[in-house]
């Protein structure tokens, strides 16, 4: 299983890195700045820290605007996985990016087979958001076990992140279930992984 951290603050990265808790960065796109630094230069300090991918959304509503916005992006550091949400512009730009050997992670996937097309053009990780889905589609852990099975039926090894979860302890039965119906990663914030190396 792989452990993305969600951090508010660069010291958070170094801790978790200190523990070797953490296999990457996942930076949320909400955030304006962390510490002290604008987000640009905090991706840079943190891509400096961490051997493991770092997360970054790129924004855009047209492929177009999101390949400038990747070009600026990936110029951030050398281990930035760029993070492009699921749509049709969003795999168009997916493919792109892919037939450049460039990293994505595509996010926001809400059913199974948006997860395979993303891995058909050339996902590297998919996200699914630990959220209530469309009320027509599939809940949240429903999803993941869908889409885990799809993809050990293709053998695929792409990772399936889940993300979302709350700064609270309580989610960590989340956590444990998430797992337990097929996600291989998680993404999280500091406090949630402290608590959950810790017995309670």
């Amino acid at each position: 299983m792989q452990i993305f951290l969600e951090p508010m603050t660069i010291d958070e990265v170094g801790n978790a890195l200190d523990y070797k808790l953490i296999d990457g960065v996942n930076l949320r796109s909400d955030l304006e700045t962390i510490d002290h630094y604008s987000f640009n230069e905090a991706v840079k300090e943190v891509a400096k820290i961490m051997n493991g991918p770092v997360f970054v959304s790129i924004t855009g509503s047209t492929a177009d605007e999101m390949l400038e916005s990747a070009r600026r992006t990936l110029k951030l550091g050398p281990n930035v996985v760029l993070k492009v949400k699921a749509n049709l512009e969003g795999l168009k730009t997916l493919k792109t990016l892919s037939e450049q050997d460039i990293s994505v992670n595509m996010t926001s996937i809400e059913t199974p087979v948006q997860a395979a097309m993303a891995v058909r053009a050339g996902a590297k990780f998919v996200t699914i958001y630990n959220k209530k889905t469309d009320t027509d589609k599939c809940d949240t852990f429903e999803l993941i076990k869908n889409t885990s099975q799809i993809f050990n039926t293709e053998q695929n090894k792409i990772p399936i992140i889940v993300s979302g979860f709350e700064s609270r302890l309580t989610d960590s039965d989340k956590v444990t279930e998430a797992i337990k119906t097929g996600a291989n990663s998680i993404s999280v914030s500091y406090e949630l992984l402290i608590g959950l190396a810790q017995n309670q």
